[in-house]
């Protein structure tokens, strides 16, 4: 299976704009640093150039790369073919959860800088650098983290005329799984979220 990533030295002058819009046939990113590791994947924070002389715009974004290997159920070692589809499916799913939570969070729309695309043969999901919300901070920030939980995990689905709750699994949720977009508070990796029908907002599970 041909995975793996290539260094090299970069000198040049950027200038930092922001966060950037989506653009899946991008295919270039230049790694900033390690964010984190999970199970199925690592998380890195990337500059995305835009231009072409020694001077250019450039763009943060974070970049949640899949590189499980192994099927856990019979520990066989994934084909290329099986990686990227496993891949795939876990992106189109994480990125479609953050497009329906944050579509409209307080009038900001989160959907145009999330999306999906393909880096060395396995599909990964592009988010903005959120930034981490430190421990002075956390106070505050908890009854933003509830007000967020109330407001944007439950909604009510026009199309199927049914209440929706996001609910996440078993996994723990800890301060990284948490972050700062502008004044935003935010919660990220989204992996092991199940959308749940409920019969009223009573029984949206916090």
């Amino acid at each position: 299976m041909k995975r793996g990533y290539q260094w090299g030295k970069l000198a040049m002058e950027v200038c930092i704009k922001g966060e950037w819009k989506v653009k899946e046939k991008q295919e270039e990113f230049l790694i900033v640093q390690l964010l984190g590791v999970g199970g199925t994947s690592r998380v890195w924070q990337a500059v995305v150039m835009d231009g072409s002389s020694n001077r250019q715009a450039a763009f943060f974004c974070a970049i949640k790369y899949w590189i499980k290997v192994y099927n856990k159920e019979n520990h066989e070692t994934l084909s290329s073919m099986d990686a990227e589809k496993e891949s795939q499916v876990a992106a189109k799913k994480e990125v479609t959860f953050y497009r329906q939570i944050y579509s409209n969070q307080d009038g900001v729309d989160l959907s145009e800088y999330v999306g999906k695309v393909k880096l060395n043969y396995c599909w990964c999901v592009i988010l903005p650098f959120f930034k981490p919300i430190q421990k002075p901070q956390r106070q505050e920030a908890l009854q933003k983290i509830e007000q967020l939980l109330r407001k944007q995990f439950y909604r009510y689905d026009e199309t199927t005329k049914k209440h929706v709750s996001y609910q996440f699994g078993e996994s723990d949720r800890r301060w990284r799984h948490v972050g700062l977009w502008g004044e935003k508070v935010v919660l990220f990796d989204l992996a092991d979220l199940d959308a749940k029908d409920v019969n009223s907002e009573n029984d949206h599970l916090l």
